[in-house]
């Protein structure tokens, strides 16, 4: 059975039969640091009959999840109501982009044994065999991290930060040099000397080309 089908937006109130064989859990809001990256890539649709997918990369910025955990981190709980007014201020002062869930709309809220359970709408769950299996939609997931990057609401990467990524993988090849005689370490090692090259070339872009270096 896939739950998909009694998944429920956040703001939702209506109680479908099905529940979810889990305890209850909190809800979330997301979050994003200036400082975090990620290197994506991207196969995108042949452009022609028997020609191969064509692949381009993308700086994407990491999106932490956050529990809303009453007493922790500042987070407090008037009743059945938790405020994380606090908490998403202090991380709004040390830089980090709050995304909520009333303004993206990827929490998902389903009836569980004793309460309610949400998650991301980038997971799937389903019942197999009597358990619950989550499956992740990585390419959905990162289709909605470019989408908050063209759409402003995630700010450019900074040429600085994502270079302290490129020294740090050319480190990790430098660290194995000398072995790569050994023919499963070199064509890591190339793979990785690759990747670094992308890693600069993607930088140059967006410094060339700012925002429309992101088209795909």
């Amino acid at each position: 059975m896939d739950y998909s089908t009694i998944a429920q937006p956040w703001q939702q109130q209506s109680a479908p039969s099905v529940t979810l064989p889990v305890r209850p859990n909190e809800t979330f809001f997301y979050k994003h640091n200036p400082r975090n990256w990620d290197f994506v890539k991207f196969e995108l649709e042949p452009k022609g009959k028997g020609k191969k997918p064509e692949v381009v990369w993308r700086w994407l910025p990491v999106i932490d999840m956050e529990r809303e955990r009453a007493g922790v981190n500042g987070i407090r709980s008037n009743g059945r109501t938790v405020d994380s007014t606090n908490r998403q201020a202090s991380l709004t002062r040390d830089g980090w982009t709050i995304l909520l869930p009333s303004n993206h709309d990827y929490m998902r809220v389903y009836p569980c044994r004793g309460g309610k359970y949400y998650d991301s709408k980038f997971n799937q769950l389903e019942n197999i065999a009597g358990q619950m299996v989550t499956t992740f939609d990585r390419d959905a997931f990162n289709l909605w991290r470019l989408e908050l990057l063209l759409g402003g609401t995630i700010k450019m990467p900074h040429p600085n930060i994502l270079r302290r990524y490129v020294i740090s993988k050319r480190r990790g090849f430098e660290r194995y040099i000398r072995q790569q005689h050994i023919p499963e370490l070199a064509a890591r090692l190339e793979a990785m000397r690759q990747e670094a090259d992308l890693m600069q070339k993607e930088i140059d872009a967006i410094i060339a080309k700012g925002l429309e270096a992101y088209a795909i």
